[in-house]
C-alpha cells in the first residue's frame, strides 16, 4: 500500500468514527425526548409494582424497533448486491443493537429508578 492510500484510510476511518459519535447523539437524544414524554408512564407502573428490567424494555424497544426498520431499509437501497452469510448480518446487527443499548440505556435506567412521586407530583 502506498502512504496515499494509507493516508485515505485513514482519513475515512476518522469520518466513519465521526458519523458514528453524530449517530449516537442523535440516538441519544431520541431516547432522551422519549423518556421524557413517558415520565408519567413510568412512575405511575413504578407504583402499580412494575419491576425495572420491564420497565428497561418498554423505554428501549422503540429505539430498538426503529434500528432494526432502518438497517433493513438501508440494506435494499444498494444498487450492487453482495452475497453475504448470515454470519455477517448477526455480527453487524449485533454491533447496531449493542452500541444502540448502550447509548439509550443510560436514559432508560435514569428514569426506571426514579421516584415515582417526583412524576405524579404534579398531578
Amino acid at each position: 500500500m502506498s502512504l496515499q492510500e494509507q493516508q485515505l484510510i485513514r482519513i475515512f476511518a476518522y469520518f466513519s468514527l465521526l458519523t458514528m459519535i453524530v449517530a449516537c447523539l442523535g440516538l441519544f437524544g431520541l431516547s432522551s425526548l422519549a423518556t421524557t414524554q413517558r415520565t408519567k408512564e413510568v412512575g405511575v407502573r413504578n407504583v402499580m409494582g412494575a419491576q425495572m428490567p420491564g420497565l428497561i424494555y418498554l423505554l428501549s424497544r422503540q429505539c430498538l424497533v426503529l434500528i432494526g426498520l432502518a438497517m433493513s431499509r438501508w440494506l435494499q437501497d444498494f444498487a450492487y448486491h453482495v452475497s453475504l452469510g448470515p454470519g455477517e448480518f448477526v455480527l453487524a446487527g449485533g454491533v447496531a443493537f449493542g452500541i444502540a443499548a448502550l447509548t439509550t440505556g443510560y436514559q432508560t435506567i435514569r428514569l426506571a429508578g426514579s421516584n415515582p412521586v417526583q412524576a405524579l407530583r404534579y398531578e
